[in-house]
């Protein structure tokens, strides 16, 4: 009983926890205005860098992705449940309570948690998305291509089957908070990073 309770816990406390807006109160309490209503509209560190430039969305880059390391590095006991705090503090992420349902697209936060369960299949699409980057000056584009390998990284080095699925649903996930951007991508309208 003790131990259903406590699972309970960690499930509601990782949907609060990722659903705390770093990039919304970085740039609410520095610059006095509302992410939500600049750039994409997105809390996430890409949008963050528009509105307050790159330490800004570097530290609420590695601020988002601690959340979704956090849980499934330090709790539950199986991958079941390793991913499924993974996947809800994602949740948490992308549809804050804070923020009436809004928050980011949900990257970052993939990040922590491939990290915490898959950490060199991670690092495999990191180099994807820097290859794709330099070539395409797009983030976005960049981080759903390498969204996509995520998960055939996953399979290459036979990873178990509950992190395949995690990897799968990452990817899902990642397409979906992404399909304004993809709009954008095929109409040419899709805003580059340009090198200062």
């Amino acid at each position: 009983m003790a131990e259903t309770w406590m699972t309970v816990f960690l499930i509601i406390a990782a949907f609060i926890a990722g659903s705390v807006p770093f990039g919304w109160i970085y740039v609410k309490l520095f610059k006095g205005r509302d992410v939500r209503e600049l750039g994409s509209g997105s809390t996430g560190a890409t949008n963050v860098y528009r509105a307050a430039g790159l330490a800004a969305a570097l530290l609420v880059f590695f601020l988002d992705f601690a959340k979704g390391f956090i849980f499934p590095f330090f709790f539950g006991g199986s991958y079941a449940l390793k991913i499924a705090l993974g996947l809800i503090v994602i949740l948490g992420h992308n549809f804050s309570i804070f923020l009436k349902g809004r928050g980011g697209k949900g990257v970052a936060s993939s990040a922590g948690v491939a990290a915490a369960l898959a950490p060199f299949c991670l690092l495999s699409s990191f180099a994807v998305f820097v290859f794709v980057f330099i070539f395409s000056r797009i983030i976005s584009f960049s981080s759903i291509i390498a969204a996509g390998f995520f998960p055939v990284f996953c399979f290459v080095f036979g990873m178990p089957t509950e992190i395949k699925f995690f990897a799968l649903a990452t990817f899902v996930f990642v397409v979906f908070s992404h399909r304004s951007n993809i709009r954008r991508l095929f109409s040419g309208e899709e805003k580059r990073i340009v090198k200062p």
